[in-house]
């Protein structure tokens, strides 16, 4: 396991050393998940970027847009589009 030195402000060591302390957790512990949070939350945002990028680069046809509609509608059209009322 790689060790790694680094410099946070007072500000935000207080903070980490205060809410490792309240859950019980060490101060590496607390960093590393705040890294995997923080690389999770960076493929998230590639994979959304990469899906948008797909439909700017290839979107759907007017017929497959109609295909989805008049599919969709036999499904709503059994919804009751009244709203209903709390006990």
């Amino acid at each position: 396991m790689a060790k790694v030195a680094i410099s946070l402000p007072d500000d935000v060591f207080e903070a980490i050393e205060k809410n490792r302390l309240a859950i019980g957790i060490t101060r590496s512990e607390v960093i590393r998940k705040a890294i995997e949070g923080y690389l999770r939350h960076e493929k998230k945002r590639q994979l959304e970027e990469q899906y948008i990028q797909g439909y700017l680069d290839c979107p759907e046809t007017a017929e497959e847009i109609d295909w989805v509609v008049r599919a969709g509608l036999p499904a709503l059209a059994g919804d009751s589009w009244e709203q209903e009322e709390e006990d």
